[in-house]
């Protein structure tokens, strides 16, 4: 027997009764909190990284300097997306979902053009055979990790079906449309990135590739990191969206139990 369920807290309500709300929630909340936490830290890693290379090139001691700290950066792109993080629905978040297309693409055609231009100068292996080789030790369960935030949607896929217009019908028809996309997308840019960034700089690839992209000094160095900030500032408003509803439901049920009633 099918059971229609529209959110997270239905399919959980009914295993598990009003304790598997604040499961739930909390869950959210935690994963969400800590990785806006790293997209903050990564954005203002890289924007201190970029200011540092273009503003003081010449100078080895910097650590004084405010503007290659990282939280000025921080404080700016928190400040620059309050108006962004509080939009009630994730269809008014459309913009946002355009421009971090668009950072990717610019991401992924940078690195190719790099490759092409300057070819594998950076590589200096010579058996590319040893590339695909798996070796079972804990960077592969590290890996395993990453993936699953990479395809990590399933949090506001609910929201993001109540969102669509149309009947039922419709809007299966539309998710189940916009999950294929995603799935389809997520595994290319995963792909490509991964494969690019490995001919490019073979066994000295950092388990963070901007780590290498910083050690180059060049027009496309920056361009390329330009392009990251962009991919980390659009996840973020996504990524608060989620947990700011965790925490609500949980303050919400604690009050008055408005979920479990409407459950």
């Amino acid at each position: 027997m099918s059971v229609p369920v529209e959110s997270l807290y239905e399919i959980g309500y009914m295993l598990w009764g009003r304790k598997s709300i604040y499961l739930i929630s909390f869950i959210i909340w935690i994963a969400s909190t800590g990785l806006m936490m790293v997209y903050f830290i990564v954005f203002g890693d890289i924007s201190a990284s970029i200011v540092r290379q273009v503003a003081y090139p010449n100078k080895q001691e910097t650590f004084e300097n405010v503007w290659v700290s990282r939280w000025p950066y921080v404080l700016m792109i928190g400040l620059l997306l309050v108006p962004l993080v509080i939009m009630r629905e994730l269809k008014e978040l459309k913009v946002i979902s355009m421009t971090l297309f668009a950072g990717i693409g610019i991401f992924l055609s940078l690195f190719i053009f790099q490759m092409i231009k300057y070819g594998l100068k950076e590589n200096k292996d010579v058996d590319y055979s040893i590339y695909w080789e798996a070796k079972f030790d804990t960077a592969l369960l590290t890996s395993f990790a990453i993936i699953l935030v990479g395809y990590g949607f399933q949090q506001n896929l609910f929201p993001l079906f109540m969102s669509l217009q149309g009947n039922t019908q419709q809007k299966n028809k539309q998710s189940k449309r916009s999950i294929i996309l995603a799935l389809s997308a997520t595994l290319v840019v995963y792909m490509s990135v991964g494969i690019l960034c490995l001919y490019d700089f073979g066994s000295e690839l950092s388990g963070n590739v901007l780590d290498n992209i910083d050690k180059e000094v060049n027009w496309s160095s920056y361009v390329i990191r330009s392009a990251f900030l962009i991919v980390l500032a659009c996840h973020i408003p996504y990524i608060f969206f989620s947990g700011k509803e965790s925490l609500l439901i949980m303050i919400e049920e604690t009050r008055d139990q408005s979920m479990s009633t409407a459950l």
